[in-house]
Order: C-alpha cells, then structure tokens, then sequence
C-alpha cells in the first residue's frame, strides 16, 4: 500500500481544499496515515503555545540585568532585604497650587520630589483629561552613585489589578515617562544594574 506523501499529509492536516478525493479516500482507511496527521496538529499545536510563551523583548532584558547583577553577588536575598532604598518624598507643592486653580482646572500639572542617599527622583504630573502624564527625572546625587540607564516600574498599590503595570528604560539623562495613568495610589522601583534599588511607595496619583 502506498501511504501519503508529506505533502498529502499536511494537507490533509490542516483541511486543505487541495486535497485531492482519492486522498481522502486512503486516509479515511489507513490507519498509519491517520496517526501521522495526528502527530503533525499535535506538534503545529504545541509549537503555537511555545511560541505564545516566550517572553518579550522587554521582559528579557529586564531579567538579563537582573541576572547579571545576582550572579555577581553572594546572596540574593540579602540584596533584597538591605539594598533596597525607600525614598521619602520632601516636595509636594499641591497645596500652594490648589490656592492657584489646580481643582479649578487652571494649573495643569504638580511636582513630587523624593529623596534617598543615593539620588532624588523628581516627577512632574500633568492632567491628560481624566487620566495624568507622568514625566519622571532621576538625579542622582554623585555621579558614581547610581548607573544610568536604570529600568523603572511603575504599578498600582493595594492589589488594584485593573490599573496598569509599566516597565520602562529611562534615558541616559535619567528621564522617563507614563501617560494615561487612572488616579489613585502607585509604586515604583528603579532598578539599576549595579547599586541599590530604589523604591517609592503610596505614591498618590491625583
């Protein structure tokens, strides 16, 4: 008996109109040839969902820097635990903006100002209608003290899962930048691939 060709086989695979009828006929009979097309669906199916799993371009190098920072260091964990950097915010000039029509609508945009010993990180928000713009600036505060460009994430607080979660590179000037962020609270962290991270917390979005 003469079983199909490949060609027949994935034709027959993926119900192509070429299929020719005596084709059919054979497959419709022929076990052997039935299992082969099975094994073809089945490979094309798992090949679909490896390639939906791979991680994106962003997401890679994110976890590259991560990974070439751990690598260098003894203990990870302990890195967690002592080396992350909990900025303080020292400016937030919205109550001198709102005796100036910030709530009337006249005064577009407020500036936050955090500080750690490594660096400050300025954010400048600004009204997008009913969502905001963000445009970030990290300073450090001696240039040896922290490696530009760092990556920045930008999520919400408290488990609001249907606000968005932001990972950017900031520019090699430190600046970054969120648009269309919804009000309410916000982290963010910024991690470097050397140095402490630095993280923000309950940052109030209004």
């Amino acid at each position: 008996m003469n079983h199909l060709d490949d060609e027949q086989l994935y034709q027959a695979a993926f119900a192509d109109k070429t299929f020719a009828d005596e084709a059919q006929h054979h497959l419709a009979g022929c076990k052997v040839c039935q299992q082969r097309v099975a094994n073809i669906r089945r490979l094309v199916a798992e090949m679909a969902i490896a390639a939906h799993s791979q991680p994106t371009a962003r997401q890679l190098a994110h976890y590259r820097q991560l990974a070439s920072y751990i690598h260098r260091q003894p203990s990870p964990w302990s890195r967690l635990i002592t080396q992350i950097h909990q900025m303080t915010l020292t400016l937030d000039n919205r109550q001198r903006l709102s005796l100036q029509g910030w709530r009337s609508g006249s005064v577009k945009g407020y500036r936050l100002l955090y500080s750690a010993d490594s660096a400050d990180v300025e954010l400048v928000v600004e009204a997008e209608g009913e969502r905001r713009r963000i445009e970030g600036e990290i300073l450090p505060l001696q240039p040896a003290t922290l490696n530009i460009p760092v990556l920045v994430e930008f999520h919400a607080s408290g488990g609001q899962s249907d606000q968005p979660e932001i990972v950017v590179e900031s520019t090699l000037q430190g600046r970054f930048q969120f648009n269309g962020i919804p009000l309410g609270y916000y982290s963010l962290m910024i991690t470097p691939i050397e140095g402490p991270y630095l993280q923000i917390e309950d940052i109030n979005i209004t």
